[in-house]
């Protein structure tokens, strides 16, 4: 939820899977910038071999790089911040 506090570690994006919860600088953060904490629903390649992200927010009907509002590009490794700390699935964070 928006406002929430996560515990997060960085991490590189390899050390990445489908289902992580991950911290990302978002390119889209005009006029400040905005921190998203999203799941990975995607690992992929792009057409250079490089690891990027597809993610989405666990209440929402699109990904973030698709659907009908501005789409986040994929996430990359100068973009990402790190993984959320969770117990199971659930990511450890104070409401």
């Amino acid at each position: 939820m928006e406002g929430d506090v996560v515990a997060w570690t960085p991490s590189n994006i390899e050390e990445i899977e489908a289902g992580d919860v991950i911290v990302f600088k978002s390119l889209i953060h005009w006029p400040d910038e905005k921190i998203v904490v999203h799941r990975v629903t995607n690992v992929l390649s792009d057409s250079k071999g490089k690891t990027i992200l597809e993610t989405k927010g666990d209440k929402n009907t699109w990904t973030d790089q698709a659907g009908p509002h501005i789409p986040e590009p994929y996430i990359r490794e100068n973009n990402l911040m790190g993984k959320v700390l969770s117990v199971g699935q659930q990511p450890l964070k104070i409401p």
